[in-house]
């Protein structure tokens, strides 16, 4: 039976009650519709819609790739929306004026023609009350745009757009950003795909000031030494695609498992959610995920003190305080592991020996291992290679080592990184979302792509053990995946009752479903479109409706709309 999943407190006919009070939402309030709700934000006079449709933009020849736009709610529980238009090649900014109409801004590039794209992967969110957008951009000194950049755009005091460039990548290009504003180290906090490694790395960055922060479309310099210098704090690799066998192989013998899908992620059923939320008096950020090597999804959490302890020692370059040194003891051969592979002209060599290490503390990446030597007892040592197999598992690699007696102690001397926890949520989960609540127990939702299955799934990790209880809420009948359609948002009240929005690939109708007692309840909500992408969802600030940015595909468009569900009477 499913696990203690919180409900709402009320009786069974109030489950009934609030299931058909979405039903009828659904059928008086359509997508589409600019209908003009009750919620009145009284200091600024501000009256937007319930339900409406934001913007339609031409649609390009292929489904774009990865999520390609992003919301927020202030305090008034007022929507701040990014979105990349793909064939313009700009961010584009929307928010309701005081007549409740939708109000576009082209932040970046601004009006005009600025020989660069800028947008992709935007994340927006409020750092002290003023809205920041973190995105990808290219160069304007590219002749085929790569997106080089990492970029930051904020409203000034006077409602102008600033732009940044906060990283960039000489060699590769980034595919995606993830980013939100920790308050605790008062960073920003970023996560991305390392190319060289396939793998997450996780940054953090002091938010932009007006002072010192040029206009958008003027922050790029003819001459880099010109370029405003970012402090980006590299916290480490907190994730490799493919991590443990695969990634050893492919670290002893390039032709091993090749991991081209860890540089460029399949966005069939990829995706990446970051939060922040508190657990007790702890707040913590964490992010859910899908290795699309491995087939499974992952939920990694961080104490902020952590981060925020870690960036000071470095910022005050402190940066021995993160330097460990771990030491092993080696009595017999049969302490060395045999791992044997697929032997071949392929994948050479057919075997390879070594000692696998579990670290307490991760190390920060593979560039990050300082030493690694043999120790023999008559004073002798030997340097070794150790192999990142994960961040906390290390592979001391003996496959070329002549070793003339024993016992002997294995030394390594590596760069740290904050200690996280890492929890495997299951085979085949893809497009995860994820939310907390105020117990600080993480909700994920996804679909389940076990063959035969394609099934939307709910599920909770709980807080202590990490013991992880899921549900299926419908579907199991079969199907397949194809690139950029569908996905799926979570949302949760206080008490842990959770909502769980999603578009099954292919599938016209918005689904909403709420769980009664040990049964799923789904909501229909036709969006007459051919298809629906990955919505996302926010509680407002009363606790009463989930608002949802949702993105459709008509013919010749892709149309954004928010929708506003009940969840309370």
């Amino acid at each position: 039976m499913f696990g203690c999943c919180k409900c709402f407190k009320s009786s069974i006919v109030n489950y009934f009650i609030f299931i058909i009070f979405i039903f009828v939402s659904f059928v008086f309030f359509g997508c589409g519709r600019a209908w003009k709700g009750s919620i009145i934000v009284e200091e600024q006079m501000k009256i937007f819609p319930k339900e409406s449709e934001i913007t339609r933009l031409n649609l390009p020849q292929s489904v774009p790739e990865g999520v390609q736009w992003d919301f927020t709610l202030d305090n008034e529980d007022v929507p701040y929306i990014s979105i990349f238009d793909e064939l313009s090649g700009r961010l584009l900014y929307y928010t309701i004026d005081d007549g409740g109409e939708w109000k576009e801004n082209k932040v970046d590039p601004p009006e005009g023609d600025f020989g660069y794209i800028a947008g992709k992967s935007p994340n927006i969110f409020f750092v002290n009350d003023r809205v920041h957008i973190v995105y990808l951009s290219s160069s304007r000194k590219d002749k085929i745009p790569r997106m080089r950049f990492i970029k930051e755009a904020f409203l000034d005091s006077l409602g102008i757009w600033r732009c940044r460039i906060v990283m960039r990548s000489q060699e590769q290009e980034f595919k995606f950003v993830k980013a939100l504003f920790s308050p605790v180290s008062g960073k920003i906090l970023a996560v991305f795909l390392d190319n060289n490694e396939g793998a997450l790395s996780l940054v953090a960055f002091s938010p932009a000031q007006e002072e010192d922060t040029p206009f958008c479309g003027q922050d790029e310099p003819e001459e880099p030494e010109n370029e405003q210098k970012v402090n980006v704090i590299f916290l480490g690799n907190i994730h490799y695609f493919g991590q443990g066998e695969v990634r050893l192989k492919n670290k002893l013998d390039r032709r091993c498992n090749p991991m081209e899908r860890a540089r460029t992620p399949s966005p069939a059923g990829f995706s990446i959610q970051l939060i922040n939320f508190q657990r007790g008096v702890q707040d913590m950020t964490g992010f859910i995920s899908y290795d699309p090597i491995l087939d499974y999804s992952f939920w990694i959490e961080l104490f902020q003190d952590d981060i925020n302890q870690y960036i000071k020692s470095e910022e005050n370059q402190k940066s021995d305080e993160n330097i460990y040194q771990v030491s092993l003891t080696v009595n017999s051969q049969n302490e060395i592991s045999v791992l044997g592979f697929n032997a071949g002209q392929e994948c050479l060599p057919a075997s390879a020996r070594g000692i696998y290490y579990n670290l307490e503390i991760p190390v920060k990446d593979q560039g990050k291992i300082i030493e690694a030597n043999l120790s023999f007892q008559d004073g002798s040592t030997q340097p070794i290679k150790a192999i990142v197999v994960s961040p906390t598992v290390v592979f001391f690699d003996l496959t070329d080592v002549n070793i003339p007696f024993f016992p002997f102690r294995v030394i390594m001397k590596y760069k740290g990184m904050p200690k996280f926890k890492f929890v495997s949520i299951g085979k085949s989960i893809r497009f995860p979302s994820c939310a907390a609540d105020k117990e600080g127990r993480v909700h994920f939702a996804g679909f389940n792509a076990t063959p035969p299955l394609l099934a939307a799934e709910y599920g909770f990790i709980e807080p202590k053990s990490f013991n992880i209880r899921t549900s299926i809420i419908e579907g199991g009948g079969g199907g397949i995946y194809t690139q950029g359609t569908g996905g799926t948002a979570i949302a949760v009240t206080d008490d842990g009752y959770p909502i769980v929005i999603y578009f099954a690939p292919f599938e016209q109708d918005m689904k909403v479903a709420v769980r009664l007692q040990n049964t799923w309840l789904v909501a229909k909500k036709s969006t007459e479109s051919s298809t629906g992408l990955s919505p996302k969802a926010l509680i407002t600030s009363d606790k009463s409706f989930v608002a949802v940015l949702v993105p459709t595909i008509t013919p010749d468009k892709i149309k954004f709309s928010l929708i506003y569900v009940p969840i309370t009477l």
